[in-house]
């Protein structure tokens, strides 16, 4: 992973980021709702998700692969061309392209990447959104180093 002058933003910024662009942009609060997610997950939570990949893809400078979930929640927000692009430029200082790709081996990978970028910067991911691997590499995180003795 690339080593990046950016600095980490708190969950509490990324929830004001949040709350501020689906109060401007009720629509997408609905359109989230709607998705074919787990019910107990709300459209705050999700678009809370979807920032904090955003802010990942931009402080690594790095290829990043979101979960299924995360990735329906940023198709809706790219829908809103004006807002997304204005968010991507004033809060992450540049517009960040969602890129397909259908090779699984790659986006396997870059996946356990954005996991593993997701740990250093806004600690254990929700279950539910990012799914199991993200408990597994969220254990593996916590076992500390090991030192010669």
């Amino acid at each position: 992973m690339k080593n990046t002058q950016t600095e980490k933003v708190s969950t509490e910024t990324v929830e004001a980021w949040t709350d501020t662009l689906l109060e401007k942009n009720p629509i997408l609060g609905k359109k989230l709702d709607k998705l074919p997610i787990d019910e107990r997950i709300t459209p705050r939570e999700l678009f809370i998700e979807v920032i904090k990949f955003l802010y990942l893809v931009s402080a690594f400078q790095i290829r990043l692969t979101p979960s299924l979930i995360v990735d329906l929640g940023w198709h809706e927000f790219i829908l809103f061309t004006k807002a997304y692009e204005k968010f991507c430029h004033l809060k992450l200082g540049k517009f960040i392209h969602h890129t397909p790709d259908d090779d699984k081996s790659s986006n396997n990978r870059n996946y356990i990447k954005t996991i593993q970028c997701y740990i250093i910067f806004f600690g254990e991911p929700p279950v539910p959104i990012w799914g199991e691997v993200s408990k597994k590499e969220w254990i593996d995180s916590q076992c500390g180093s090991c030192q010669p003795t």
